[in-house]
């Protein structure tokens, strides 16, 4: 950009858009705040439209992006929590109602009655399978210690389930003992939603359905968020020190 009386002038700024090189020009304005309340209108204007447009592409992303994934295709498809939460009668834009009367808010529901960016990007990566953990990504960003694919690096690394250590949601929310002292705040627990098999055998179609029932179900859906935040804050200190 160009300034015109840029600095000992004593003149307001203003911008005025233009084809080609944007230039600031100052000589239009007789005072400080008549520049400030022009700038204060095109601040709000520019707000308004990221608004709209990030309202525009959450619902792009949900009904179209990700609600393309979703499938019983694969044991760790991205789309499996969807799918979960979808048959435990939970309304999933774009998908067929569920047969029964609807007894859970929509994913896009408990999203936005969330408050701060950093829950509800968290609630959104968890519902969209995006949630950077083992069982999507891999072990990609360990690089100084062999860490199998889809392992969960804490109880490797400290032999705690030698059987299975697959670090899934199941995983983080009800077995892993790095998260313990974080796990009192779950009004939930791996016992009262295991349906069938160990409570350390993973996200089997059941106890996953189960668990995201379970998640959906919680009167104050913050404090699910607010865990899975501090729980993944906590997995990434501990892989920072391997």
């Amino acid at each position: 950009m160009a300034g015109e009386g840029g600095g000992g002038g004593g003149e307001f700024f203003s911008i005025h858009w233009r084809h080609g090189p944007q230039v600031w020009s100052t000589t239009e304005y007789s005072s400080d705040a008549a520049w400030r309340q022009e700038w204060s209108v095109l601040v709000g204007w520019g707000k308004r439209v990221a608004s709209r447009y990030a309202a525009h592409v959450r619902v792009q992303f949900f009904l179209r992006q990700q609600l393309d994934r979703v499938s019983q295709g694969g044991q760790f498809a991205k789309s499996r929590i969807l799918y979960a939460a979808w048959k435990t009668r939970a309304p999933i834009g774009g998908l067929p109602l569920p047969l029964v009367a609807s007894r859970l808010k929509s994913p896009l529901q408990l999203i936005d009655s969330l408050t701060g960016p950093a829950r509800r990007s968290v609630a959104a990566c968890f519902f969209t399978g995006d949630l950077d953990i083992a069982a999507y990504s891999g072990n990609w960003d360990l690089t100084r210690r062999y860490i199998p694919s889809r392992a969960c690096a804490y109880c490797y690394h400290g032999k705690k389930y030698p059987d299975t250590f697959i670090e899934d949601e199941w995983h983080i929310f009800l077995v892993c003992p790095l998260y313990d002292a974080l796990r009192r705040s779950l009004p939930f627990t791996a016992e009262s939603a295991r349906v069938e098999g160990h409570r350390r055998a993973g996200c089997s179609p059941g106890n996953l359905r189960s668990l995201v029932q379970s998640i959906m179900q919680v009167p104050r859906f913050e404090v699910v968020v607010d865990f899975l935040l501090q729980a993944l804050k906590k997995r990434r200190t501990f892989r920072q020190r391997l």
